[in-house]
Protein backbone atom coordinates (compact mmCIF):
# COMPACT_ATOMS: atom_id res chain seq x y z
CA UNK A 1 0.00 0.00 0.00
CA UNK A 2 1.43 3.38 -1.00
CA UNK A 3 1.53 6.05 1.68
CA UNK A 4 0.27 9.25 0.08
CA UNK A 5 0.58 11.46 3.16
CA UNK A 6 3.10 14.27 2.81
CA UNK A 7 6.52 13.82 4.34
CA UNK A 8 7.69 16.10 7.17
CA UNK A 9 9.92 17.94 4.68
CA UNK A 10 6.97 18.58 2.36
CA UNK A 11 4.82 19.66 5.30
CA UNK A 12 7.51 22.18 6.27
CA UNK A 13 7.53 23.60 2.73
CA UNK A 14 3.73 23.65 2.45
CA UNK A 15 3.07 25.28 5.83
CA UNK A 16 4.06 28.85 4.87
CA UNK A 17 2.16 28.55 1.60
CA UNK A 18 -0.99 27.47 3.44
CA UNK A 19 -0.69 30.30 5.97
CA UNK A 20 -0.06 32.80 3.17
CA UNK A 21 -3.20 31.59 1.39
CA UNK A 22 -5.20 32.04 4.60
CA UNK A 23 -3.84 35.55 5.07
CA UNK A 24 -4.69 36.44 1.49
CA UNK A 25 -8.20 35.00 1.87
CA UNK A 26 -8.83 36.67 5.23
CA UNK A 27 -9.53 40.16 3.81
CA UNK A 28 -12.07 38.67 1.42
CA UNK A 29 -14.11 37.10 4.23
CA UNK A 30 -13.65 40.20 6.37
CA UNK A 31 -14.88 42.30 3.47
CA UNK A 32 -18.04 40.18 3.24
CA UNK A 33 -18.67 40.53 6.97
CA UNK A 34 -18.08 44.30 7.00
CA UNK A 35 -19.83 44.78 3.63
CA UNK A 36 -16.74 46.19 1.96
CA UNK A 37 -16.52 45.74 -1.80
CA UNK A 38 -13.24 43.83 -2.02
CA UNK A 39 -12.71 41.20 -4.67
CA UNK A 40 -9.96 38.60 -4.75
CA UNK A 41 -7.94 40.23 -7.60
CA UNK A 42 -8.05 43.58 -5.76
CA UNK A 43 -6.92 41.87 -2.59
CA UNK A 44 -4.00 40.11 -4.29
CA UNK A 45 -2.91 43.26 -6.10
CA UNK A 46 -3.06 45.30 -2.90
CA UNK A 47 -1.09 42.65 -0.98
CA UNK A 48 1.61 42.60 -3.66
CA UNK A 49 1.77 46.40 -3.76
CA UNK A 50 1.85 46.71 0.02
CA UNK A 51 4.65 44.20 0.50
CA UNK A 52 6.61 45.66 -2.38
CA UNK A 53 6.50 49.07 -0.69
CA UNK A 54 7.27 47.63 2.74
CA UNK A 55 10.27 45.79 1.31
CA UNK A 56 10.16 42.56 3.27
CA UNK A 57 9.59 38.94 2.14
CA UNK A 58 6.08 37.77 2.95
CA UNK A 59 6.99 34.08 2.92
CA UNK A 60 9.81 34.47 5.44
CA UNK A 61 7.59 36.44 7.79
CA UNK A 62 4.74 33.97 7.59
CA UNK A 63 7.15 31.09 8.15
CA UNK A 64 8.50 32.77 11.30
CA UNK A 65 5.06 33.75 12.58
CA UNK A 66 4.32 30.62 14.70
CA UNK A 67 7.67 30.81 16.50
CA UNK A 68 7.31 34.53 17.06
CA UNK A 69 3.85 34.07 18.56
CA UNK A 70 5.11 31.26 20.81
CA UNK A 71 7.99 33.40 22.05
CA UNK A 72 5.71 36.38 22.71
CA UNK A 73 3.25 34.25 24.67
CA UNK A 74 6.11 32.56 26.55
CA UNK A 75 7.63 35.92 27.49
CA UNK A 76 4.29 37.31 28.70
CA UNK A 77 3.02 34.14 30.39
CA UNK A 78 6.16 32.49 31.80
CA UNK A 79 8.85 35.21 31.81
CA UNK A 80 11.11 33.41 34.27
CA UNK A 81 11.39 30.26 32.14
CA UNK A 82 11.68 32.30 28.94
CA UNK A 83 14.53 34.44 30.30
CA UNK A 84 16.34 31.43 31.75
CA UNK A 85 16.32 29.74 28.34
CA UNK A 86 17.44 32.99 26.68
CA UNK A 87 20.38 33.36 29.05
CA UNK A 88 21.46 29.75 28.43
CA UNK A 89 21.33 29.99 24.62
CA UNK A 90 24.56 31.90 24.16
CA UNK A 91 25.44 30.37 20.76
CA UNK A 92 22.08 29.99 19.00
CA UNK A 93 20.51 33.13 20.46
CA UNK A 94 18.68 35.37 17.98
CA UNK A 95 19.89 38.97 18.16
CA UNK A 96 17.61 41.65 19.55
CA UNK A 97 17.69 43.55 16.26
CA UNK A 98 16.51 40.45 14.38
CA UNK A 99 13.64 39.98 16.85
CA UNK A 100 12.71 43.66 16.50
CA UNK A 101 12.73 43.42 12.71
CA UNK A 102 10.51 40.33 12.81
CA UNK A 103 8.03 41.92 15.21
CA UNK A 104 7.82 45.11 13.14
CA UNK A 105 7.33 43.03 10.01
CA UNK A 106 4.45 41.11 11.61
CA UNK A 107 2.84 44.35 12.76
CA UNK A 108 3.22 45.79 9.25
CA UNK A 109 1.61 42.68 7.79
CA UNK A 110 -1.37 42.79 10.16
CA UNK A 111 -1.88 46.52 9.73
CA UNK A 112 -1.48 46.13 5.98
CA UNK A 113 -4.27 43.56 5.86
CA UNK A 114 -6.45 45.97 7.85
CA UNK A 115 -5.63 48.77 5.40
CA UNK A 116 -6.59 46.55 2.48
CA UNK A 117 -9.97 45.65 4.02
CA UNK A 118 -10.99 49.08 5.31
CA UNK A 119 -9.15 51.28 2.80
CA UNK A 120 -7.42 53.17 5.62
CA UNK A 121 -5.01 52.61 8.50
CA UNK A 122 -5.96 52.10 12.18
CA UNK A 123 -4.38 55.47 13.06
CA UNK A 124 -6.50 57.25 10.43
CA UNK A 125 -9.51 55.34 11.77
CA UNK A 126 -8.88 56.66 15.29
CA UNK A 127 -7.74 60.16 14.26
CA UNK A 128 -9.28 60.98 10.88
CA UNK A 129 -8.23 64.10 9.02
CA UNK A 130 -10.56 67.05 9.63
CA UNK A 131 -13.21 67.79 6.98
CA UNK A 132 -11.54 71.03 5.90
CA UNK A 133 -8.27 69.23 5.19
CA UNK A 134 -7.79 68.30 1.56
CA UNK A 135 -4.38 66.68 1.99
CA UNK A 136 -2.44 69.60 0.54
CA UNK A 137 -0.96 70.60 3.89
CA UNK A 138 0.47 67.14 4.40
CA UNK A 139 2.18 67.33 1.05
CA UNK A 140 3.92 70.59 1.86
CA UNK A 141 7.51 70.40 2.98
CA UNK A 142 7.44 71.56 6.55
CA UNK A 143 10.46 72.26 8.69
CA UNK A 144 10.18 71.10 12.32
CA UNK A 145 11.21 73.84 14.76
CA UNK A 146 12.41 73.33 18.32
CA UNK A 147 10.42 76.03 20.09
CA UNK A 148 11.24 75.62 23.77
CA UNK A 149 13.25 73.58 26.26
CA UNK A 150 12.54 73.57 29.97
CA UNK A 151 12.16 71.67 33.20
CA UNK A 152 8.42 72.33 33.51
CA UNK A 153 5.75 70.44 31.61
CA UNK A 154 3.68 72.37 29.10
CA UNK A 155 0.00 72.21 28.38
CA UNK A 156 -1.49 73.26 25.05
CA UNK A 157 -5.02 74.60 24.70
CA UNK A 158 -7.10 76.45 22.13
CA UNK A 159 -8.02 80.04 23.02
CA UNK A 160 -9.67 82.90 21.16
CA UNK A 161 -6.32 83.98 19.75
CA UNK A 162 -5.25 80.49 18.69
CA UNK A 163 -2.99 78.02 20.47
CA UNK A 164 -2.28 78.82 24.14
CA UNK A 165 0.81 77.27 25.76
CA UNK A 166 1.12 77.29 29.54
CA UNK A 167 3.77 75.90 31.93
CA UNK A 168 2.72 73.70 34.82
CA UNK A 169 4.87 71.74 37.27
CA UNK A 170 8.12 69.79 37.22
CA UNK A 171 8.11 66.11 36.32
CA UNK A 172 10.47 63.22 35.74
CA UNK A 173 9.88 60.88 32.79
CA UNK A 174 12.14 57.79 33.08
CA UNK A 175 11.49 56.81 29.46
CA UNK A 176 10.75 59.38 26.73
CA UNK A 177 7.08 60.16 26.26
CA UNK A 178 5.53 62.33 23.58
CA UNK A 179 2.08 63.52 22.60
CA UNK A 180 0.40 65.61 19.93
CA UNK A 181 -2.12 67.89 21.70
CA UNK A 182 -3.60 69.08 18.39
CA UNK A 183 -4.09 65.57 17.03
CA UNK A 184 -7.85 65.47 17.64
CA UNK A 185 -8.32 68.62 15.55
CA UNK A 186 -5.70 68.11 12.84
CA UNK A 187 -5.46 64.33 12.44
CA UNK A 188 -2.09 62.69 11.84
CA UNK A 189 -1.17 64.07 8.42
CA UNK A 190 -0.98 67.79 9.20
CA UNK A 191 2.01 69.56 10.81
CA UNK A 192 1.35 70.33 14.47
CA UNK A 193 2.88 70.75 17.90
CA UNK A 194 4.81 67.92 19.55
CA UNK A 195 5.32 67.80 23.31
CA UNK A 196 7.80 65.27 24.62
CA UNK A 197 9.49 64.63 27.93
CA UNK A 198 12.80 62.88 28.50
CA UNK A 199 14.07 62.68 32.04
CA UNK A 200 13.80 66.13 33.59
CA UNK A 201 13.71 67.93 30.22
CA UNK A 202 10.51 68.90 28.42
CA UNK A 203 10.68 69.99 24.79
CA UNK A 204 8.14 71.68 22.51
CA UNK A 205 8.56 71.16 18.76
CA UNK A 206 6.39 72.81 16.11
CA UNK A 207 5.42 71.63 12.61
CA UNK A 208 5.84 67.90 13.17
CA UNK A 209 3.74 65.39 11.18
CA UNK A 210 2.63 62.55 13.53
CA UNK A 211 2.38 60.02 10.68
CA UNK A 212 6.18 60.00 10.41
CA UNK A 213 6.44 58.46 13.87
CA UNK A 214 4.57 55.39 12.64
CA UNK A 215 7.04 54.68 9.83
CA UNK A 216 9.35 51.67 9.98
CA UNK A 217 12.36 53.94 10.49
CA UNK A 218 10.63 55.79 13.32
CA UNK A 219 9.52 52.58 15.04
CA UNK A 220 13.00 51.05 14.80
CA UNK A 221 14.65 54.24 16.05
CA UNK A 222 12.37 54.63 19.06
CA UNK A 223 12.54 50.95 20.02
CA UNK A 224 16.34 51.06 19.88
CA UNK A 225 16.48 54.31 21.86
CA UNK A 226 14.11 53.02 24.54
CA UNK A 227 16.19 49.85 24.90
CA UNK A 228 19.43 51.84 25.03
CA UNK A 229 18.12 54.26 27.68
CA UNK A 230 16.80 51.37 29.78
CA UNK A 231 20.15 49.58 29.54
CA UNK A 232 22.19 52.69 30.38
CA UNK A 233 20.03 53.28 33.44
CA UNK A 234 19.65 49.71 34.71
CA UNK A 235 23.13 48.35 34.02
CA UNK A 236 25.14 50.75 36.27
CA UNK A 237 22.60 50.35 39.08
CA UNK A 238 22.68 46.56 38.82
CA UNK A 239 26.50 46.55 38.63
CA UNK A 240 26.74 48.59 41.84
CA UNK A 241 24.39 46.12 43.54
CA UNK A 242 26.53 43.11 42.58
CA UNK A 243 25.37 41.92 39.15
CA UNK A 244 28.08 40.90 36.69
CA UNK A 245 25.94 40.52 33.57
CA UNK A 246 27.66 42.35 30.73
CA UNK A 247 26.06 45.42 29.16
CA UNK A 248 25.79 43.91 25.68
CA UNK A 249 23.74 41.03 27.07
CA UNK A 250 21.47 43.41 28.97
CA UNK A 251 20.90 45.51 25.86
CA UNK A 252 20.23 42.45 23.68
CA UNK A 253 17.66 41.10 26.11
CA UNK A 254 16.05 44.53 26.59
CA UNK A 255 15.63 44.97 22.85
CA UNK A 256 14.15 41.47 22.58
CA UNK A 257 11.75 42.01 25.49
CA UNK A 258 10.66 45.43 24.23
CA UNK A 259 10.01 43.95 20.78
CA UNK A 260 7.67 41.29 22.16
CA UNK A 261 5.96 43.91 24.35
CA UNK A 262 5.49 46.21 21.35
CA UNK A 263 4.01 43.34 19.34
CA UNK A 264 1.56 42.69 22.17
CA UNK A 265 0.56 46.36 22.38
CA UNK A 266 0.23 46.85 18.61
CA UNK A 267 -1.95 43.75 18.30
CA UNK A 268 -4.23 44.96 21.10
CA UNK A 269 -4.54 48.40 19.48
CA UNK A 270 -5.51 46.80 16.18
CA UNK A 271 -8.07 44.56 17.91
CA UNK A 272 -9.48 47.55 19.81
CA UNK A 273 -9.87 49.63 16.64
CA UNK A 274 -11.51 46.70 14.87
CA UNK A 275 -13.96 46.12 17.75
CA UNK A 276 -14.78 49.69 18.78
CA UNK A 277 -14.62 51.63 15.52
CA UNK A 278 -15.44 49.07 12.84
CA UNK A 279 -17.85 46.68 14.58
CA UNK A 280 -19.49 48.82 17.29
CA UNK A 281 -19.27 52.00 15.14
CA UNK A 282 -18.08 54.20 18.04
CA UNK A 283 -15.90 57.25 17.47
CA UNK A 284 -13.67 57.34 20.61
CA UNK A 285 -12.49 60.94 20.11
CA UNK A 286 -16.04 62.31 19.79
CA UNK A 287 -17.29 60.02 22.57
CA UNK A 288 -14.66 61.28 25.01
CA UNK A 289 -15.32 64.89 24.05
CA UNK A 290 -19.05 64.44 24.70
CA UNK A 291 -18.66 63.15 28.28
CA UNK A 292 -20.68 65.44 30.57
CA UNK A 293 -22.20 63.35 33.37
CA UNK A 294 -20.75 61.56 36.45
CA UNK A 295 -21.97 58.21 35.14
CA UNK A 296 -20.18 58.69 31.81
CA UNK A 297 -17.03 59.80 33.62
CA UNK A 298 -17.14 56.67 35.81
CA UNK A 299 -17.61 54.44 32.77
CA UNK A 300 -14.75 56.20 30.99
CA UNK A 301 -12.36 55.65 33.92
CA UNK A 302 -13.44 52.02 34.22
CA UNK A 303 -12.84 51.33 30.52
CA UNK A 304 -9.50 53.21 30.69
CA UNK A 305 -8.42 51.14 33.69
CA UNK A 306 -9.30 47.86 31.96
CA UNK A 307 -7.52 48.96 28.77
CA UNK A 308 -4.36 50.06 30.59
CA UNK A 309 -4.34 46.83 32.58
CA UNK A 310 -4.53 44.76 29.39
CA UNK A 311 -1.83 46.74 27.60
CA UNK A 312 0.68 47.45 30.35
CA UNK A 313 0.31 44.93 33.19
CA UNK A 314 1.47 41.77 31.32
CA UNK A 315 4.61 43.39 29.80
CA UNK A 316 5.54 45.23 33.04
CA UNK A 317 5.17 42.07 35.11
CA UNK A 318 7.20 40.08 32.58
CA UNK A 319 9.95 42.71 32.43
CA UNK A 320 10.27 42.80 36.21
CA UNK A 321 10.49 39.01 36.54
CA UNK A 322 12.82 38.75 33.54
CA UNK A 323 15.29 41.37 34.80
CA UNK A 324 15.49 39.53 38.11
CA UNK A 325 16.73 36.51 36.15
CA UNK A 326 19.07 38.57 33.96
CA UNK A 327 20.77 40.22 36.95
CA UNK A 328 20.35 37.33 39.39
CA UNK A 329 18.57 39.56 41.93
CA UNK A 330 15.98 38.96 44.60
CA UNK A 331 13.03 41.30 45.02
CA UNK A 332 14.83 43.70 47.37
CA UNK A 333 17.86 44.23 45.13
CA UNK A 334 15.68 44.45 42.03
CA UNK A 335 13.61 47.25 43.57
CA UNK A 336 16.81 48.98 44.66
CA UNK A 337 18.18 48.77 41.11
CA UNK A 338 14.92 50.16 39.73
CA UNK A 339 15.08 53.06 42.20
CA UNK A 340 18.66 53.94 41.24
CA UNK A 341 17.91 53.66 37.54
CA UNK A 342 14.90 55.96 37.99
CA UNK A 343 17.18 58.77 39.20
CA UNK A 344 19.78 58.00 36.52
CA UNK A 345 17.11 58.40 33.85
CA UNK A 346 16.77 62.09 34.76
CA UNK A 347 20.13 62.66 33.02
CA UNK A 348 20.50 59.68 30.68
CA UNK A 349 17.13 59.98 28.91
CA UNK A 350 17.55 63.59 27.68
CA UNK A 351 21.23 63.09 26.77
CA UNK A 352 20.35 60.13 24.54
CA UNK A 353 16.88 60.90 23.24
CA UNK A 354 16.91 64.62 22.46
CA UNK A 355 19.99 64.57 20.14
CA UNK A 356 18.68 61.43 18.43
CA UNK A 357 15.25 63.00 17.84
CA UNK A 358 16.88 66.19 16.54
CA UNK A 359 19.07 64.24 14.09
CA UNK A 360 16.10 62.14 12.94
CA UNK A 361 13.85 65.15 12.33
CA UNK A 362 16.63 67.02 10.51
CA UNK A 363 17.48 63.91 8.49
CA UNK A 364 13.86 63.58 7.34
CA UNK A 365 13.96 67.23 6.32
CA UNK A 366 17.12 66.72 4.23
CA UNK A 367 15.67 63.63 2.56
CA UNK A 368 12.47 65.54 1.66
CA UNK A 369 14.52 68.34 0.15
CA UNK A 370 16.52 65.91 -1.98
CA UNK A 371 13.39 64.00 -3.07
Amino acid sequence: MINSSPTPHKRQKLRPLVITALLVSAPVFAGLITRQSITRPDCLAAMMLYHQESDFPVLSIVEALPKLVRNTVSFLWTPKEFTTRWMQLTQDRISGWAVLASCLAIVSLLYGIYAIVFKTTPLHRMFPSPPHSNGEVAQQRVKPRFVAFGFKTREVGLGTGGVVISETNFNLSPLPSFRFPEGAQKGIEEPQLLLFSAGIINVLVADVVPAGFASKTGQTLFAGLFALITTLCLFPAAFVLGSRTIMAEVFGFTLTAFSYSALWGATLVLAAVLLVVDILRIDPVKKIGAINSPREIAVFFLVSAIWNALVFVPPCRSLYVAYRVVFGFNNLRMWAAMGLSFFLSAVVAPLVFIPALYIWLKGREVIERLA
